[in-house]
């Protein structure tokens, strides 16, 4: 008999099976949820609440799947980046980022692949193509240990990205009851507007995640036309510029909420004014925010890091167009915490290759 792991059921769900398959009342299962959110228990022995026949009912027939911590980089700035073992043995990472905006707001960077599909061709986990998604409980133990860690300083996680590892889209199937425990009152109970999943721009899944919980929305644009984003990222040559504007003005956005574009700025590459004046154009009229990334190199890149001034002309090309336009301060890059530096191997493909394999995946993605 095989064992049903909890970690990632959503709240209906561990209601469901505690009544039908552990045969305890439902208040059990508020008990369970509540060790394993809120408390951030690892095994069911920790659960001092429930009586010994149902913590040793629990160890027969169910099990906590838990990361395990391998390693832990801090940076000068305070971000560290935790490297963990998954449960098949390969390694994640996942970034901590204390007053990422503010003093009170401490961010934590959530992966939800093993590498990634998508093949953009700025970003180093990209090149290690996609091993395998994560499950519900490996993102969310992802959060529980982060917690346990920052806590012992007395830092609280306060906000949610799934900027991390793998296009968080491409596994909608885990990303979304991960979500549902994140968001939900007995949960992790984090507010929607508390929780940011980024994607390269799976439109369908867009839709399917608008409908079923609403978090901010952030896109990885990178490119002010068509010609040049499909030139970096793949992925637009499925679906294009024009229909993921329109699917990004049909996201259900709540008061005062925008839709975040970010875009990494590579030297002479897409960091010219008329990039910026194109780009203004293609958000008019969207409540929309725009996050500009300097390039984080790494090693073996072929983008280098543009320089401060274009950055700051991009910047005031979107504003005088009357886009909100932010520059985003890197954090962690001494210890390869920074946006795109996330990476499990060293298996590096030829680009065309990475294309041809990106391709292939975006291709097979399905409603």
């Amino acid at each position: 008999m095989s064992q049903q792991e909890l970690r990632g059921l959503t709240f209906e769900k561990l209601q469901k099976w505690v009544t039908e398959e552990l045969g305890e009342k439902s208040y059990r299962a508020q008990q369970i949820y509540a060790w394993l959110h809120q408390k951030g228990a690892r095994d069911f022995d920790a659960m001092t609440d429930l009586g010994k026949a149902v913590r040793k009912r629990l160890e027969q027939i169910a099990r906590i799947d838990n990361l395990k911590l391998l390693k832990v980089h801090e940076a000068a700035d305070g971000t560290r980046k935790y490297r963990f073992e998954a449960l098949k043995g390969e390694s994640i990472e996942t970034v901590f980022i204390p007053r990422a905006s503010s003093d009170k707001r401490h961010t934590l960077c959530v992966s939800s692949q093993v590498g990634c599909a998508m093949g953009c061709t700025f970003c180093l986990t990209g090149r290690s193509g996609l091993i395998r998604n994560l499950t519900a409980a490996e993102i969310l133990s992802q959060v529980t240990e982060a917690r346990h860690d920052v806590e012992k300083d007395g830092l609280r996680i306060t906000n949610i990205v799934f900027m991390g590892m793998g296009e968080p889209l491409h596994n909608i199937k885990h990303v979304l009851p991960a979500l549902e425990n994140l968001c939900h009152d007995r949960g992790f109970g984090l507010s929607t507007r508390r929780i940011t999943v980024s994607t390269s721009g799976l439109i369908p899944q867009i839709k399917k995640l608008g409908k079923r919980i609403p978090v901010q929305l952030a896109i990885s644009l990178n490119g002010p036309d068509d010609a040049l984003r499909s030139e970096v990222m793949p992925v637009n040559e499925r679906w294009n510029l024009e229909d993921l504007i329109e699917a990004c003005r049909s996201y259900p956005l709540g008061k005062r909420r925008r839709i975040t574009f970010e875009y990494v700025v590579m030297a002479d590459l897409n960091d010219h004014k008329e990039h910026a004046e194109k780009v203004a154009k293609l958000l008019k009229g969207m409540p929309a925010k725009v996050n500009l990334i300097p390039f984080n190199p790494y090693p073996g890149s072929v983008y280098k890091r543009p320089t401060r001034a274009r950055v700051e002309a991009f910047q005031s090309v979107l504003r005088n167009r009357g886009i909100q336009a932010l520059i985003r301060h890197t954090r962690g890059d001494e210890v390869l915490a920074a946006c795109g530096t996330l990476s499990d191997v060293d298996y590096d493909p030829e680009a065309d290759q990475l294309r041809a394999q990106a391709r292939e995946a975006i291709q097979a993605i399905t409603d």
